[in-house]
């Protein structure tokens, strides 16, 4: 095929993609038009690019070399998913909008469709419902501003989570009876190669499954899951090896003595590990942060003060004082922070909380942890 019938070829395609994404099948219907538009947009023979054939993942060439996503490095390759990603769910999120107006509105005038809140049925906030998110949300309203002051927002915000609800229920419907059939392509997420051998893992060593969490004591984030961490280990406990990496965003500060205690105590036993991990979450949860900083609002504290605090949690769980405190204060427990940070750096992670299933990021896009692990295994 020459290079002025291959991009008639790839317009025809495009075309018929379009068509058959809004539901006007009767020129798909002619060409086989399903099949070849969602071949194209996963990209699984080649996407169309000035006369070239561009296989997926690939990216530029250069002195006749050809380099793909594959070969970024690490935290490259991951920005550029990231990128792709959020493109993608913004694409996604028009596409069943339009959609669902047009299933609604049982109409084919994509130029004359009424908007969403005319087609679902009308959902009233109460001033209940305002009440209870003022309370919920309070401690992250400035003091000075009053529930009168923002009640407004509010009862929009409330009307506007109504109608997306709404309308999610409406699109999994279509989607259940075969009536809506997406043919946006998700990006493909790179896979990662984390050692795991030398963490602490619990669940089957045989799984199917490995889930990973990368997490920071001092991450408020962190703090937030953990909970979650623990109904997902409950839930799945017979389903995956979970394994448990901590990455100290500041391995000089309080951050960093959090993360050489858990190794020390790892050295113990792995189960003192698990003791030493539940306890520190559990003091750090409850002291209170400015989260907005990179360090997730960590503050210089007295070297003398950490060490402390660390052993307070070590003595709960059962440690060998001594011999933690020595551990702590070691060459070894700093230089296996230092060796973590580099191996998670060099596969892209660079904030905490951060899941891996079988070495491919989890993408919260569910409304749990355990939705989202769920959905990944699907």
């Amino acid at each position: 095929m020459n290079n002025s019938n291959l991009i008639v070829f790839c317009a025809i395609s495009l075309v018929v993609g379009a068509l058959a994404g809004w539901g006007i099948t009767s020129l798909s219907q002619k060409t086989n038009g399903p099949q070849t538009a969602a071949s194209f947009s996963a990209g699984a023979t080649g996407t169309c690019s000035g006369g070239a054939v561009v296989q997926p993942g690939e990216l530029f060439i250069l002195d006749g070399i050809t380099y793909s996503q594959e070969q970024l490095p690490g935290e490259l390759k991951e920005f550029y998913f990231n990128e792709n990603f959020q493109t993608y769910q913004k694409t996604r999120a028009m596409v069943e909008e339009v959609a669902l107006r047009m299933a609604l509105s049982k109409s084919t005038d994509l130029g004359n469709l009424p908007p969403l809140d005319q087609l679902l049925p009308k959902t009233k906030v109460t001033e209940k419902d305002v009440k209870k998110f003022y309370d919920e949300k309070k401690s992250t309203i400035p003091a000075h501003v009053t529930f009168d002051q923002v009640k407004p927002q509010i009862e929009k915000y409330l009307e506007a989570q109504k109608i997306a609800n709404a309308a999610t229920d409406e699109i999994k419907k279509l989607e259940k009876n075969g009536r809506l059939n997406l043919l946006i392509a998700a990006p493909i997420p790179p896979v990662v190669k984390i050692e795991t051998e030398s963490f602490p893992s619990l669940g089957p060593s045989d799984a199917k499954y490995t889930l990973i969490e990368v997490s920071d004591y001092m991450c408020g984030h962190c703090q937030r899951v953990h909970p979650e961490v623990k109904e997902v280990l409950k839930k799945l406990k017979n389903k995956v090896k979970f394994v448990q990496i901590n990455y100290s965003l500041n391995p000089n500060g309080m951050s960093g003595t959090w993360v050489r205690g858990a190794y020390c105590a790892q050295q113990e036993s792995n189960d003192k590990f698990w003791k030493y991990h539940h306890a520190a979450f559990d003091v750090q949860s409850k002291e209170i942060h400015d989260h907005s900083s990179h360090a997730h609002g960590e503050h210089r504290e007295d070297e003398a003060e950490n060490f402390k605090k660390a052993k307070d949690v070590a003595s709960t769980a059962g440690l060998d004082l001594q011999k933690f405190e020595a551990c702590l204060k070691g060459e070894d427990s700093n230089a296996f922070i230092l060796k973590t940070n580099q191996m998670l750096a060099s596969n892209g992670v660079s904030g905490t909380p951060t899941f891996f299933l079988n070495n491919v990021k989890v993408q919260m896009t569910q409304p749990s942890l355990l939705q989202s692990i769920e959905a990944a295994m699907q």
